[in-house]
């Protein structure tokens, strides 16, 4: 993660054949930044979609 982000917790809705709720880590500098980087992530999907929260979380660091 890059100096001056932080991670946020972007909630989506997906309009499929039924509603879908899915959760986005996204490290961003912004609830902005958050919320245009999912948006382009998601941009290409042949399913509309709906942000529904964008909010900062305690996450300091993601191991993998």
């Amino acid at each position: 993660m890059e100096e001056g982000q932080k991670y946020y917790n972007v909630k989506v809705t997906l309009f499929l054949e039924t509603k879908v709720k899915e959760n986005y880590l996204v490290a961003a500098t912004s609830v902005t930044d958050a919320e245009a980087i999912t948006v382009k992530d998601l941009k290409e999907s042949t399913f509309e979609f709906e942000i529904t929260s964008v909010a900062v979380t305690t996450i300091v660091k993601v191991l993998s």
